[in-house]
C-alpha cells in the first residue's frame, strides 16, 4: 500500500494538514522528479495561501487603528 505524503483532516472548527515526508529515494528518476515537483507546488500553494491570510489580518488591524477624531470648531 502507498504511504499518503499529506492527509486533510476537517471539522466545525477548520481544516488541519499533516505532512509527511515521502520516500523519494527508491522512486525511478522521472517519478522522483515528479513527487519532488509535485511537494513544491504543495509547499507554494500553502505559502500562496498563508500569505494571503497575514494580508488579511493586516488589513483588518490597520482598519481598526484608523478612527475619525471628532474636532469642536467655535
Amino acid at each position: 500500500m502507498a504511504e499518503k505524503i499529506f492527509e486533510v483532516e476537517h471539522d466545525a472548527e477548520g481544516l488541519t494538514l499533516h505532512f509527511r515526508a515521502p520516500k523519494v529515494g527508491m522512486l525511478s528518476g522521472e517519478t522522483k522528479g515528479h513527487v519532488l515537483a509535485a511537494q513544491k507546488e504543495l509547499l507554494l500553494g500553502l505559502r500562496s495561501f498563508l500569505d494571503a491570510a497575514v494580508e488579511s489580518l493586516d488589513k483588518a488591524q490597520e482598519s481598526s487603528q484608523k478612527k475619525r477624531t471628532k474636532i469642536d470648531i467655535e
